[in-house]
């Protein structure tokens, strides 16, 4: 059985490396990603570099909003409410 040592966390999510591989874990509300250390750097960056809060796309309105978020993987996309966003940036 692996152990994984949490890094950080917030109401949102947590980074945690597991002990074995040290591997990452990035949690996102229910998303779960499992990343070597040289992907979660570059997911990280271009997370950043992707999304500019001044050019956010909107994905669904309501009583939520939720926007679009791309990520360096090309089949992987995020949608996140303006507060789910702000706790992605804490995390990462």
């Amino acid at each position: 059985m692996s152990y994984h040592r949490v890094i950080h966390t917030n109401a949102f999510g947590y980074v945690a490396r597991c002990n074995c591989c040290k591997d990452l874990q990035l949690c996102l509300g229910n998303i779960v990603l499992v990343l070597g250390e040289s992907d979660f750097v570059n997911f990280k960056r271009s997370f950043f570099q992707l999304n500019d809060s001044n050019s956010l796309r909107m994905h669904r309105a309501g009583r939520i909003e939720r926007y679009t978020f791309l990520t360096s993987y090309s089949d992987l996309t995020l949608s996140l409410s303006t507060q789910e966003w702000r706790l992605t940036e804490d995390l990462l």
